[in-house]
């Protein structure tokens, strides 16, 4: 993107005034790393039947998704999903999961509050109640075992966004083989107790921010080429609208932190999301992880309309970083298989008594997800990183040679650049899905 100073100060004025408060929200969880055998199990499946090494020979680069964790069941993830084998050729991890502690990066959120044993037993017994009535409506409509399992949580599993990464991983690697997918669950965050009482200890941003941090580390140690991150960390407040001086401070030092380990790795690619609040950002005074970096060989993407126009939510990069647009509006792609999107499952919260009203929310439920799975529309910045990720990959698939700066110069010369009023921005044009429903 061209932008004068001059024009860089009237946007800002600009979007200052218009600023939309489109924030996402970090959602807590039931503590995964206490998750027994059973709970465990529901969360992080066996992977499906498959030839693994052939597909692990297949992939010729690799590319992390930095998320919520991806279904490696995923009907069409199955040929992209790079797993670590064992001597037998067997999966013995998928990326590493900073949730659950654990070496594979499910997005299903196991429950385990009703047997947390620092948990209040009133908070015990509600999740005990939840995972009968789960029962109840399995019960009731069996084909809903899948999406109701009783030893997840699925309520939180559709609070939390659990299925992002997922929907991410499906942009980066649909109809391409020669991708591999890595996966590596940063979010949500785990709800922890003490004594009876629910407990913070530290940052939550802060804990998020590191696990990032060694998630691209892991990343980059397991061959991965281009990192997506659809994701954003920003100051609690930010100083021109009031915020504080020491949280912008804080914010300063993580960038730096990153933008360091960046510059250590200049072969890989750093993609992320710019974010959906409609407001600039910068590295000087509206600060956000990963895009308020000024890093060379890192690009941030903005979400256009499906009319290719500027989409009002979208934040617009003022760093030094290459900025780039592509769709972000009504975007569809895969769903995790064993999740439904149904704003019914609030039904969990029905009274147990009440027969003919668990009897029909249960209908509803199937309605909604029978003959729906595996697939969503979604809209976001996060939407059009794994885009760019993609295109990103195929570049580096022709010439694994290139330099982290030069594939991302080869994007902008195959990108076409597009001016709207004062604006000019590179717009990186893409093919849809075999399965797309566009």
């Amino acid at each position: 993107m061209v932008l004068s100073k001059k024009f860089k100060m009237l946007l800002k004025g600009l979007i200052f005034g218009l600023f939309l408060f489109f924030i996402l929200s970090c959602e807590e969880v039931d503590d995964q790393t206490i998750a027994t055998n059973k709970e465990w199990q529901a969360a992080n499946p066996l992977p499906t039947t498959r030839d693994f090494k052939r597909i692990n020979q297949q992939h010729k680069i690799l590319v992390a998704v930095i998320d919520s964790g991806v279904d490696y069941n995923q009907p069409n993830l199955v040929n992209n999903i790079h797993f670590d084998l064992d001597t037998n050729g067997s999966p013995k991890s998928f990326g590493y999961d900073f949730v659950g502690e654990d070496n594979w990066a499910s997005p299903y959120v196991a429950r385990t509050l009703d047997f947390n044993p620092q948990a209040n037993k009133e908070d015990s017994n509600e999740s005990r109640l939840t995972r009968n009535k789960a029962w109840q409506l399995i019960k009731i409509q069996p084909q809903l075992a899948p999406y109701l399992d009783p030893s997840r949580n699925v309520e939180q599993e559709i609070d939390s966004g659990a299925y992002h990464g997922t929907h991410v991983a499906g942009l980066i690697s649909y109809d391409q083989p020669e991708i591999g997918v890595l996966a590596y669950r940063v979010l949500p965050v785990n709800i922890k107790y003490e004594a009876g009482r629910r407990v913070v200890k530290g940052s939550p941003t802060e804990a998020i921010f590191n696990n990032i941090l060694k998630a691209m580390s892991l990343a980059i140690s397991q061959g991965a080429r281009v990192i997506n991150m659809s994701l954003v960390l920003k100051p609690n407040d930010n100083v021109l609208f009031g915020g504080s001086e020491s949280n912008q401070n804080q914010y300063k030092e993580w960038i730096q932190r990153v933008k360091k380990y960046m510059e250590m790795n200049p072969y890989v690619v750093f993609v992320a999301a710019a974010g959906n609040e409609g407001r600039w950002v910068d590295d000087v005074s509206n600060l956000q992880l990963p895009c308020g970096i000024s890093a060379k060989n890192l690009v941030c993407v903005g979400a256009l309309n499906e009319d290719n126009s500027l989409a009002a939510f979208s934040n617009i990069v003022l760093s030094e970083s290459a900025f780039v647009m592509t769709s972000g509006v009504k975007v569809n792609s895969l769903y995790p298989v064993k999740m439904c999107d149904s704003s019914h499952i609030a039904g969990l919260n029905l009274d147990l008594e009440n027969k003919s009203k668990f009897i029909e929310v249960a209908g509803k439920i199937l309605t909604d997800c029978k003959g729906k799975i595996g697939f969503y529309k979604s809209t976001g910045t996060s939407m059009s990183s794994p885009i760019v990720a993609r295109q990103i990959a195929k570049v580096l698939i022709k010439n694994p040679a290139l330099s982290g700066v030069d594939a991302i110069q080869q994007l902008l010369d195959q990108s076409e650049v597009l001016k709207k009023g004062p604006l000019t921005f590179h717009r990186v044009k893409f093919e849809k899905p075999s399965w797309s429903l566009y």
